[in-house]
Formats: structure tokens, C-alpha cells, sequence
């Protein structure tokens, strides 16, 4: 990241185990606190998604990996990036959905660990409802993105939010 010389003047992370992991887990990024090339502007929240409902048009930049189906109310993070989000704020965005999922059994750590899997109708509704596409990919013709590759269904977008929208 320092070599991109990113003009940031603060860099917010919120994680539900922040705490955990930057204590725990050799190398971490944020273990001193603050990320390499951020210091002094980093801002490291024990919070998950949950909490975006916090900020109102505050950030300029949100991105978020695989953690919609982490959380039991997607639904409610969806919205919270969107008015956490400035207008014309940049949202980079990479989750799966799969269509088809049947909890085989809810005491399964698959089923404990991912409470909620979205499915491609609530990424088409979320991004096309509130953002200017910047790069899309939600097909496997998009065999560049991960998580195409690996799953074989998701959403790989770099969007801006719209000014207004309706």
C-alpha cells in the first residue's frame, strides 16, 4: 500500500475480532494497532458490518470481501454501506451468492460460520439500484476474479454511488 502513495486521511477498519486477532495471529496487518504505511491514520474498530448504521455519508472509499454471508442480517449491511457511503463514494465489493443452498445441519460449522447466503438477485437489486458500475463481474466469464474461480457463482463490482438516486 505504501507504494501506491494512497492519500488517505484516515483509514477505518472495523472487524468483529480485531481485538483476537491483532493479540493472537502473527501477521496480522493492524497487530501494532495501525497498518504499515497508514500510521497515525489508522482507526481499528472491534465491530463488524453490523455497525456501518454508525456513519452517514462518511466514507469515501468502502471495501468489503466475503463477509456478507458471515453476518445474520446482510440485508442490513447492504444498506449500511450505502448511506455509510458519500456520493460518488467508490465501493469495491467481493462476495459470493449461491443459489441453491440447503443447511444440512445447523449445528455444522459451515452452517455456524456462514448463518446467510445471498443470492445473485439481491447484488443485481443492491448495485444497480445505487451505483454507477466501474468494473462488474458476475458471471463466470470473469474466470480473472477469485472468486469466480472458486466458487463459480459471486459479485467481483468496483462501483461509485450514485449522487442521487431514486
Amino acid at each position: 500500500m505504501k507504494t501506491r502513495a494512497f492519500n488517505v486521511d484516515k483509514y477505518v477498519l472495523l472487524e468483529p475480532g480485531a481485538l483476537n486477532y491483532a493479540a493472537n495471529t502473527k501477521n496480522t496487518v493492524y497487530a501494532s494497532g495501525q497498518i504499515e504505511g497508514f500510521d497515525g491514520k489508522t482507526v481499528v474498530m472491534n465491530a463488524g458490518g453490523e455497525h456501518l448504521d454508525l456513519f452517514l455519508e462518511v466514507f469515501d472509499t468502502i471495501m468489503m470481501v466475503n463477509v456478507l454471508e458471515h453476518t445474520n442480517n446482510a440485508i442490513s449491511i447492504l444498506r449500511g454501506i450505502y448511506n455509510a457511503l458519500k456520493p460518488g463514494g467508490m465501493l469495491i465489493l467481493n462476495e459470493r451468492w449461491l443459489e441453491d443452498y440447503k443447511v444440512e445441519n445447523e449445528l455444522d460449522l459451515n452452517s455456524l460460520y456462514h448463518p446467510i447466503r445471498m443470492k445473485k438477485t439481491v447484488f443485481d437489486h443492491f448495485i444497480s439500484a445505487g451505483f454507477d458500475t466501474i468494473r462488474d463481474c458476475r458471471t463466470a466469464e470473469c474466470n480473472n476474479a477469485d472468486i469466480i474461480k472458486n466458487y463459480g457463482t459471486g459479485t467481483y463490482f468496483i462501483g461509485r454511488k450514485k449522487e442521487s438516486c431514486v
